[in-house]
């Protein structure tokens, strides 16, 4: 699913620094929640639920355009946003999820 910030958002973002070139990886509460989520956000104009997806719905905005994905996208408010940094999102994608879980070189 595609979001769109509101306008001071999307300038609060500007103002932070990028993941990498593009994009922010952002730890973010919706209005009135409690719990924070992560998203990826586009020229701090989309963002995207980080769930596993995120390549399809990044390859859809490339193939359409970021101004038609925005125009289909429903307005989310964030609170505390936070926004990871390259190394603080390479550790997040590489932890594991289950201490027992081995990985690919330690699995016979």
């Amino acid at each position: 699913m595609y979001f769109r910030l509101s306008a001071s958002q999307e300038n609060s973002l500007l103002n932070l620094p990028e993941t990498g070139m593009g994009y922010q990886i952002i730890e973010a509460n919706t209005l009135g929640s409690y719990t924070r989520s992560r998203y990826l956000a586009l020229n701090s104009e989309i963002i995207i639920d980080v769930n596993g997806y995120e390549s399809d719905h990044v390859r859809k905005v490339i193939n359409e355009g970021i101004s038609k994905v925005k125009s289909i996208a429903i307005e989310k408010t964030l609170t505390n946003i936070t926004v990871l940094n390259e190394k603080q999102f390479r550790n997040l994608i590489s932890e594991s999820k289950n201490e027992n879980e081995k990985g690919a070189i330690e699995n016979p």
